[in-house]
């Protein structure tokens, strides 16, 4: 059973590619990065590194992203303008002497994935150096418990990452169903299902979940018992004494599947109320995050100015600072 519905999910999600309503074929859902600044957001990119999702993972992030459009760009050009976009709102201080970036990319192989962060990291080095900003990215040090878990479970950390992300967004999947899956059906339900509550402020994404996990909770054990039921009839069936016995259990089964399609329309139709809900609900929170959009890019207008110019005048010099500055910061342990 457990299969099945490994297969039943990978279906769905196949088609709600479709329906989200995007120009890029599925086999392009390839890669997950993370990019922590602060500001910090989250990417998918397709097999071209064309950013195909682009989403805040926290309040500044939300700040960052809320008239700064990603999607459509290849990586590198989103890497540029995310620097452009942190120095204008101050997330980046230009007279900083150290900035750091940690980047995070989990691929289908092990080999891509390298060479997607290294171009990301390469990207931000380079335009830190040519912008006259102290910046240097590199790998992110992922905490010693993901670690611990994921070599328990034989998996990469940053697959683990991706897993944990999946689950959140969708708590109809367990870990043992997510380990099942090929990674870029992971990466594929995280642009999907992040697409679809995009809308929903950072600020209150933690009170939805925490809505939907009850709401969640208060239908699993039904679903869970019906599952159950249907499991122990395909056994009977199978032992079936006779036709009629098996016609009879069949039927039997095609009941429970059906009270539990209901069950399940039932749960997927208050799961999107309460979805449209936390929309409706930050309409007016987006509106203040656009207010303080240009209110900060207005605030540091002067500054960044001023630092653009000075950098002008001085700009080879800098620039070459800042490349061996890297190269240390690089040979740090």
């Amino acid at each position: 059973m457990r299969k099945v519905k490994y297969l039943i999910v990978v279906l769905f999600f196949t088609v709600l590619a479709a329906v989200v309503g995007c120009n890029v074929s599925a086999a392009d859902y390839q890669s997950y990065l993370v990019v922590d600044i602060n500001p910090s957001i989250e990417i998918v990119t397709n097999r071209h590194d064309k950013v195909v999702y682009a989403s805040a993972l926290n309040d500044d992030g939300e700040v960052l992203l809320v008239e700064t459009e990603l999607e459509g760009l290849n990586i590198e050009s989103a890497v540029d303008l995310v620097i452009d976009r942190c120095v204008e709102l101050g997330f980046i201080d230009p007279e900083n002497e150290e900035i750091t970036v940690n980047v995070t990319v989990a691929g289908r192989d092990k080999v891509k994935e390298d060479k997607l962060r290294d171009k990301v990291c390469n990207k931000f080095n380079n335009s830190f150096a040519a912008k006259g900003l102290h910046g240097f990215a590199k790998k992110k040090e992922l905490n010693e418990e993901l670690l611990a878990e994921a070599e328990n479970l034989g998996i990469a950390p940053e697959h683990l990452l991706v897993i944990k992300k999946v689950i959140a967004l969708n708590p109809e999947l367990t870990l043992e169903e997510c380990l099942e899956m090929p990674l870029e059906d992971l990466v594929k339900m995280i642009r999907n299902l992040g697409q679809e509550i995009k809308e929903i402020v950072h600020e209150n994404k933690e009170q939805f979940f925490t809505a939907r996990d009850a709401l969640f909770n208060e239908y699993k054990p039904l679903m869970e018992q019906l599952h159950t039921q249907i499991e122990e009839l395909l056994i009977q069936i199978e032992s079936a004494a006779d036709e009629e016995e098996k016609a009879q259990l069949t039927n039997d089964l095609n009941e429970l599947r059906a009270e539990l399609k209901i069950l399940r329309d039932e749960f997927h139709e208050k799961h999107n109320e309460l979805k449209e809900q936390y929309r409706q609900n930050s309409k007016e929170a987006k509106e203040r995050i656009r207010n303080e959009f240009h209110a900060r890019k207005e605030e540091h207008k002067g500054q960044v100015e001023e630092f653009r110019h000075c950098f002008e005048e001085k700009k080879d010099k800098m620039k070459k600072e800042i490349e061996e500055w890297q190269k240390q910061h690089k040979g740090r342990p």
